[in-house]
């Protein structure tokens, strides 16, 4: 029996069971959003997909025992990307026109029709689902070290504390221009260029009112997830440079 669930970004508690259907409709409705997840189980496999943007989506497929695989547009490049709300980076060749995911969804029944109709890639199993998966303890921790961050700790740290306590301001009691050129530093060390323009835009209190605050939470925190752009940029810089943060390349958390 194939089952279907459907859970949105920023809410990692709430998912769904979506009738298959249903699914087509559910796929492209206003609540599934860039970031959503959905996942279908076969007895035999599971298709798991996340939407990217509008327009696309990433799609892994997952049978018992053996690798988790990627759908993958072959010749594409091997740039890697990282997705908001998924700690580890991917293949941008695996980012595909979003109606693949729902083709590889609708076809979890045939596995073995299912990877002769596509490319795949394997890659490692993830401990948990790919695309469900929040970003994890290591964020969390990262940013516990960071409020207690001296003046002569690692850069990473250090702009992700100016960051945080930006955004723990703005939400406690808005938009603060004190903090706000020391956190656009920040945005630019993680390559949040959005969230820096914003940021250096902040001038005097008189400046500021409900769109500077409402386009804040657009760029820090996307479909409702708390810092979620803040914490995403932070898991794309542990993977690729963990020594940023006082770690080894083992790429544990502490030293």
């Amino acid at each position: 029996m194939t089952t279907c669930w459907f859970r949105p970004l920023g809410d990692p508690g709430r998912h769904q069971e979506v009738r298959l259907e249903d699914l087509a409709a559910f796929y492209d409705s206003p609540e599934a959003g860039p970031g959503s997840a959905f996942r279908c189980d076969s007895p035999t496999a599971s298709v798991i997909v996340a939407l990217v943007g509008d327009t696309h989506c990433l799609v892994a497929l997952r049978s018992r025992g053996t690798d988790d695989q990627f759908l993958v547009e072959p010749g594409n490049d091997e740039t890697s990307v990282v997705l908001s709300g998924v700690r580890t980076a991917v293949l941008a060749g695996a980012v595909v026109p979003r109606h693949r995911g729902l083709d590889a969804l609708q076809g979890i029944d045939d596995v073995q029709r299912l990877r002769a109709a596509h490319s795949w890639r394997a890659v490692p199993r993830w401990q948990h689902d790919p695309l469900c998966d929040r970003l994890g303890d290591v964020v969390e921790a990262l940013i516990d070290r960071a409020y207690a961050a001296p003046p002569d700790a690692p850069a990473g740290l250090l702009h992700l504390k100016h960051l945080m306590l930006m955004h723990d301001e703005a939400q406690a009691n808005g938009l603060s221009p004190q903090l706000a050129e020391d956190a656009a530093l920040g945005a630019d060390h993680f390559d949040l260029p959005d969230l820096a323009v914003l940021l250096r835009g902040i001038h005097a209190d008189e400046d500021l009112d409900w769109r500077h605050y409402a386009r804040y939470q657009e760029c820090s925190s996307p479909f409702g997830d708390d810092a979620g752009a803040i914490r995403a940029a932070v898991a794309r810089r542990f993977d690729t440079s963990p020594g940023d943060f006082g770690a080894d390349d083992g790429q544990r958390p502490f030293g």
